[in-house]
């Protein structure tokens, strides 16, 4: 049984540098955040250091212009150290007869201090003082997939002139919402340069480019893409409810292009049958179509 009056002024109880720096390599190389920031040792009681608080902001100006002025706040944070532990109970004789198992319980123990601090950053736990930051306040985002895709689209269609694009999803509702986004990118004042025109029609929404390349949009729901005599690269957005009817439809009209693409956007979906149609059932489509596409989707063991 541990000594009550055993504490961090009681002498003799420091861990050597050598199994500090070997406990907090190992915890960093398992936490996500402690991989992401600089290490700084503190004084026992913590320190007051000097922070800068906000970011300059740069603008376009004409030639010979006034250039603009931005500057920074600064403010003070109060670092103070706190202490994280965990204690694995064995015996002599456990590690004398089971070497192999007590080697797997050490190496046990970095990880959890690095999953108790990534948890605790995150707002999954409490703080062990009003000075930790958390991400508990942090407003929620999504990841930016529309965004990130649809920019990666608008810039290769500006690069390959008569390049040829599909944007398809399940709903009327997300394909609207989708095309609206790409819409706002086309307008950018530095963008709408290389757009010749935006069609609005229902069922027939597309951006044409000035070199001829195009965006698509429209609803597998509604037929989309079933006619179509060629298209450089489809993108199936919903494709957690991505039917084997849709594949065997539409991948067809990328086997006569040199070198498509076949994207797959989705969220994470339940265990279900529409499931296996995009992870299973999928696989006899595309190896069917797979002489020219670039996707192969395979059923995971």
């Amino acid at each position: 049984m541990a000594d009550p009056t055993m504490n961090r002024q009681s002498g003799g109880l420091d861990l050597t540098p050598e199994t500090q720096a070997e406990i907090w390599q190992t915890a960093t190389y398992q936490s996500a955040f402690m991989q992401l920031v600089p290490q700084i040792n503190l004084p026992g009681r913590g320190v007051r250091v000097p922070i800068i608080t906000g970011d300059p902001e740069a603008d376009w100006v004409q030639e010979g212009a006034e250039k603009p002025k931005s500057g920074v706040g600064f403010s003070r944070k109060d670092m103070v150290p706190y202490t994280i532990a965990v204690i694995l109970p064995f015996s002599n004789q456990f590690r004398r007869d089971f070497d192999a198992l007590y080697a797997q319980i050490v190496a046990k123990g970095p990880g959890a201090i690095a999953r108790k601090i990534d948890q605790t950053i995150m707002g999954l736990g409490d703080v062990p003082g009003a000075d930790f930051d958390t991400l508990a306040a942090a407003p929620q985002v999504q990841l930016g997939k529309t965004f990130t895709l649809g920019t990666a689209m608008f810039i290769t269609c500006i690069l390959k002139p008569g390049l040829k694009v599909i944007w398809t999803a399940h709903h009327t509702r997300t394909s609207d919402e989708t095309f609206a986004d790409l819409c706002d990118l086309a307008r950018n004042r530095l963008l709408s340069r290389y757009v010749e025109r935006i069609r609005l029609a229902n069922g027939q929404q597309e951006i044409t480019f000035r070199n001829r390349s195009r965006i698509m949009f429209g609803a597998r729901e509604n037929g989309f893409g079933r006619g179509l005599h060629s298209v450089d690269v489809e993108i199936f957005d919903e494709a957690q409810i991505l039917t084997v009817r849709a594949l065997d439809n539409m991948l067809p009209i990328v086997n006569v292009r040199p070198d498509p693409l076949v994207v797959f956007l989705c969220n994470p979906p339940k265990p279900r049958r529409s499931e296996r149609g995009v992870r299973g059932e999928a696989r006899g489509s595309v190896e069917r179509h797979r002489r020219h596409a670039v996707c192969r989707v395979q059923r995971r063991p």
